[in-house]
């Protein structure tokens, strides 16, 4: 097991309290959804990383499908962790990881409804653009994820062990959510 590492030193339990905090202070509520999706996800991937034995606050009265949706975007951040890890060491991966989890956060909080269905289509492009070794992220909306993933195209031709496990994961992870986000539609476009 590893030490404390920058994304989990201060991982509180989600409570009411800061549910109620961040709605005081004018968000809407499907910007507290997504953050508190998001946080749980971040609970998933310490989780999965860490400790297996972790218990989620809250995890025995969600929802099946919500537990599914938050195993589903934990293992798929968790894979963009294994990838930070590799390519910048323990140090500096915490930090650039949280830029990348706030880059996608604040992409699913910036979609209007009409645009949350071409979203979802562009998801599963995405997957293929990954596959053909091409980059599909923009520099513009997400600099940290376009630079992770360039690098790690490159990484991958070089370095074996890394194109077997944490590029194999990563693309499996993201084929997961994909096709999570194409197979329920509806719950997304509510949710984000």
């Amino acid at each position: 097991m590893v030490g404390n590492h920058d994304v989990f030193k201060a991982l509180p339990a989600i409570d009411d309290a800061w549910f109620l905090l961040n709605k005081s202070l004018g968000w809407n509520e499907s910007a507290l959804i997504v953050e508190r999706l998001f946080r749980y996800a971040i609970h998933w991937v310490y989780k999965e990383y860490y400790r297996t034995e972790y218990l989620i606050p809250g995890w025995r009265k969600m929802t099946n499908d919500l537990r599914e949706n938050i195993k589903i975007l934990g293992s798929f951040l968790n894979s963009i962790l294994e990838i930070c890890i590799e390519i910048f060491g323990m140090q500096m991966a915490g930090a650039y990881f949280d830029q990348i989890a706030d880059e996608l956060k604040r992409d699913y909080l910036m979609k209007e409804i009409p645009a949350k269905r071409n979203w979802i289509k562009t998801e599963k492009a995405k997957r293929g653009k990954l596959k053909k070794s091409e980059n599909p992220f923009s520099v513009e909306s997400h600099p940290c994820l376009w630079n992770l993933i360039n690098l790690s195209l490159r990484i991958r031709h070089s370095k074996y062990s890394f194109q077997v496990k944490q590029w194999k994961n990563f693309l499996d992870a993201f084929k997961l959510w994909a096709d999570n986000i194409s197979s329920k539609p509806d719950w997304y476009i509510k949710v984000f």
